[in-house]
């Protein structure tokens, strides 16, 4: 599942399979309001290092079945994609990690 967290909603995309960084969202659902109050504060804790970054690949996501998190923001009217690897890799820094654990967190509590 892909969640889109915006300031207004938390919607989501049931996929077959990991993305690609030409992945288009397809809004499949909305999640209740309780889900949007949990995750939206993620806006606030995007690491300056991805904000920041040229690279678009993280680690190896999905290599070995391990999933990964596909990112998607808008930087200065520029729309950033970004596929981080759900395992640690040398090129994530604390920042990131953090980031990908908070993440992971409030996946979990909105899939209940």
């Amino acid at each position: 599942t892909m969640y889109k967290v915006t300031r207004s909603e938390l919607t989501f995309d049931q996929m077959e399979q990991f993305p690609r960084l030409d992945y288009q969202f397809a809004k499949d659902g909305e999640k209740s309001q309780s889900d949007f109050n949990n995750s939206v504060q993620l806006l606030d804790l995007l690491p300056q290092t991805l904000k920041q970054t040229d690279k678009e690949v993280f680690g190896c996501p999905d290599c070995a079945d391990q999933g990964g998190y596909y990112l998607e923001f808008v930087i200065n009217g520029k729309v950033k994609k970004i596929l981080l690897d759900s395992s640690d890799s040398d090129d994530q820094s604390q920042e990131v990690v953090n980031f990908k654990n908070a993440v992971a967190s409030i996946i979990q509590v909105i899939k209940g």
